[in-house]
């Protein structure tokens, strides 16, 4: 038996979820980066 729940919801829920772990992948390394070449933020 399969849930009902429409097909656009799960594929939106699915997008929502694959956007919010490419952003954090991002903002993480983003932040890696940042600690690399700044110093003086990782002090801050």
């Amino acid at each position: 038996m399969f849930p009902l729940i429409p097909k656009s919801l799960c594929n939106r829920a699915y997008r929502l979820s694959f956007m919010g772990t490419a952003c954090l992948s991002l903002y993480s390394l983003y932040s890696l980066c940042g600690l690399l070449y700044y110093p003086t933020y990782a002090e801050a």
